[in-house]
């Protein structure tokens, strides 16, 4: 594999910029979708945990680095492509009438998505302290995709 280098901050700041954009989708699909009491919970509770995924990275964001830090599978180009999925789809669940179980749909593919950039990013990282971050964002990254898949397989498996 080829060893590339990604600007820390650059990184840091685009996937802040994601999380703080995935916590608005689930508000907005609460707000404009009919769902029942126990989606609601799910998207309020995963937005609240994605607006503290993206306080944690804006933290270390402004934390003193040294420039760059060594991927094998992550480019910056990657999270880009995700910044703009977000912006999409959060641009959609505002302008469009999404039916719950397509915002479900788009909320399993955004959290594989995250999940994947999440464990990239903490296999990474050289130095522990941002390395235990991305792992504790991962954990709950995992439970997210883990409690909407099982919201789907209950209510959306055909």
């Amino acid at each position: 594999m080829i060893n590339n280098s990604i600007d820390t901050r650059k990184f840091l700041n685009t996937c802040e910029t994601i999380e703080k954009t995935i916590g608005k989708i689930y508000r907005q699909f609460v707000a404009s979708t009919l769902c029942d009491e126990e989606l609601k919970a799910i998207w309020i509770k995963m937005a609240e945990e994605e607006d503290q995924h993206a306080t944690d990275i804006g933290f270390a964001a402004r934390l003193p680095h040294e420039g760059t830090f060594k991927v094998k599978d992550l480019t910056q180009s990657r999270v880009d492509q995700l910044l703009d999925l977000t912006k999409k789809v959060l641009n959609k669940a505002m302008t469009s009438e999404i039916s719950t179980e397509t915002a479900v749909d788009l909320t399993l593919k955004l959290e594989k998505e995250f999940l994947a950039v999440h464990i990239a990013s903490s296999l990474e990282f050289e130095k522990a302290n941002m390395r235990q971050m991305f792992q504790s964002i991962v954990q709950s990254e995992e439970a997210h995709y883990r409690d909407i898949r099982s919201y789907h397989a209950k209510y959306f498996n055909h």
